[in-house]
């Protein structure tokens, strides 16, 4: 008879809450992710790229699968402006960066394609360099025919 009371009166009640709260914990996980963003352009802007590598290593490594395409574009927007240091060189900056995008391509191509419409304009140039570096490991051209490498081109270019 408990039993029965508990399921029909107590879970009713409590599951909506849970679902809330759960929600709730997303939204401030989200949150925590753009606040870190926020503190690695500032401080990349003042000059301190090292803080802004760690705190980009940090989601890498913890949260890469939890972000959404805006993070990760602004994330690869601060790997691209992020100078060769002795932890990591430029050319593994861009593979970071470059992986950034590949991710936030699978989750949306419209959204990628919104979040390059917000970047200043001195940040298009490396953002489409990396959204072509991306389209051509994800679509690689076949190179066995002649004139394919133009034809390759023009296809990973459309897909942008």
């Amino acid at each position: 008879m408990i039993h029965i009371l508990i399921y029909r009166i107590v879970f009713p009640l409590i599951f909506p809450f849970m679902l809330c709260l759960m929600a709730g914990c997303r939204q401030a996980e989200s949150g925590n992710v753009d606040s870190s963003l926020d503190d690695a352009e500032e401080m990349l802007a003042q000059g301190h790229p090292e803080g802004a590598a760690r705190i980009c290593a940090g989601l890498m490594a913890e949260d890469f699968d939890k972000l959404d395409e805006g993070q990760l574009g602004r994330m690869a927007v601060i790997f691209m402006k992020l100078p060769e240091t002795d932890d990591a060189g430029l050319d593994e900056n861009v593979a970071d960066a470059t992986q950034c995008v590949r991710q936030a391509w699978k989750l949306s191509k419209d959204s990628l394609r919104g979040f390059i419409s917000t970047l200043p304009p001195e940040d298009v140039p490396s953002f489409v360099m990396l959204t072509r570096i991306s389209g051509s490991i994800d679509f690689p051209p076949d190179l066995s025919k002649e004139h394919s490498t133009e034809d390759s081109i023009h296809f990973v270019n459309t897909q942008i």
